[in-house]
């Protein structure tokens, strides 16, 4: 599992995140909601390693990751940032393939396996047919597939999502949470991701840890922390939950 641990993020003179604690167990989908600058992407960072704590502690699996070096860290957590950070004259190979660097031996050799998990995973994905194209001549979502791909290479337990849906359309936004909602549950992957879309998350998540302002709110299952009262009050808007007709599942929109 990942453990956050009354976590402090910030600098000296200004906290951004205030005492966070937080389980994600392997095999579920936690999602990370709330406003603008809540400190979602913040808490992305500081659980990856690239920023560190104040205070607190994050663990992965019993590892501190503080202890650790950016190599084995790399081994443990894979980020997945928006796709708008690809550079746009690699290939698709050459852009999933880059997830087998913490792998690579002294002379920085690919190996035969290291060759073989690339494929394997641009298979899951369904992004081997971009295997020969630039990254440049594909679309957002295809570039976040591909993004994917490269975290999954990795080999890594531990799978962090930054707002992976922002700009893609319906269809990529569902069949995106779709499969990364099935690689957690097949390769039994830690999975939190900072989220927006609220009703996506309602539909795909196990948990939901509701920010606001650098605190938690709230942290259990989507239809535990995603109430009226508590969107309204967060979002500083009046907002309706309603059932969609299917056990446990409900959409949420704004009062006009």
């Amino acid at each position: 599992m990942l453990e956050v641990r009354n976590i402090h993020v910030g600098y000296p003179e200004k906290e951004i995140l205030h005492g966070i604690n937080m389980t994600a167990q392997a095999g579920q989908l936690v999602a990370l909601v709330g406003p603008n600058g809540a400190g979602k992407t913040t808490m992305i960072r500081a659980m990856s390693g690239v920023l560190p704590l104040l205070q607190g502690t994050v663990t992965a699996f019993g590892k501190n990751i503080s202890l650790l070096s950016p190599t084995e860290r790399a081994k443990l957590i894979a980020v997945v940032p928006q796709a708008n950070q690809l550079p746009a004259t690699f290939t698709g190979w050459q852009t999933v393939i880059l997830g087998r660097t913490p792998y690579l031996n002294w002379m920085g050799h690919l190996s035969q396996k290291d060759q073989a998990v690339t494929r394997q995973v641009m298979q899951q994905t369904a992004t081997l047919e971009f295997a020969n194209k630039q990254v440049g001549q594909l679309s957002g979502g295809e570039q976040q597939r591909l993004l994917l791909a490269r975290a999954l290479a990795q080999s890594a337990p531990v799978l962090l999502l930054d707002e992976p849906t922002t700009h893609l359309d319906i269809q990529f936004q569902f069949n995106l949470m779709a499969d990364v909602r099935r690689l957690a549950k097949e390769q039994n992957l830690v999975v939190v991701m900072a989220m927006h879309d609220l009703n996506l998350v309602s539909r795909f998540c196990d948990q939901v840890a509701l920010l606001n302002k650098g605190q938690l709110v709230n942290f259990g299952t989507p239809i535990e922390v995603l109430t009226t009262e508590t969107l309204s009050e967060v979002y500083q808007i009046q907002i309706e939950i309603h059932p969609d007709g299917k056990e446990g599942q409900f959409f949420i929109m704004p009062t006009l």
